[in-house]
């Protein structure tokens, strides 16, 4: 099983083995399995899912970053995360709340800018995925 690792500068959100991990990049949306071929990829902003050992899934919204596979090790590496366990039903409004600005600001941006803006809505967007948990 690979053990994944999932890091921003503030934090270690997650560090142990597991059955598998899903995970948006640039490129679509990725499954890590045992023994995946090496790649590096760049991570969209959006929602990772981590299957546990135990039948369990880790839910966490990710910001942009990157992640490198190599040796049953997922490393991920993202400039802002949040476990879906701690998100509230007051986050999530903000969330649906900021989803809309970054719509907006999308529609005037230049090149550089619609990278950055559309991974944050990415970001939003999967937090207001969680609303049924935090009920």
């Amino acid at each position: 099983m690979p053990h994944i690792t999932i890091a921003s500068p503030s934090q270690t959100l997650f560090d142990g083995v597991a059955v598998s991990i899903t995970l948006p990049t640039i490129a679509g949306v990725i499954t890590v399995l045992d023994d995946h071929e090496p790649m590096i990829g760049v991570l969209s902003g959006g929602q990772v899912e981590i299957d546990l050992e135990n039948k369990t899934s880790l839910l966490m919204a990710v910001d942009s970053g990157m992640v490198q596979i190599e040796h049953n090790h997922v490393h991920v590496f993202t400039q802002d995360s949040i476990l879906a366990a701690d998100v509230t039903a007051e986050m999530i409004l903000e969330a649906q709340q900021n989803a809309l600005v970054l719509e907006q600001k999308l529609d005037n941006a230049n090149e550089m800018e619609y990278a950055k803006i559309a991974a944050e809505l990415q970001k939003e967007l999967a937090k207001t995925g969680f609303e049924r948990k935090a009920k």
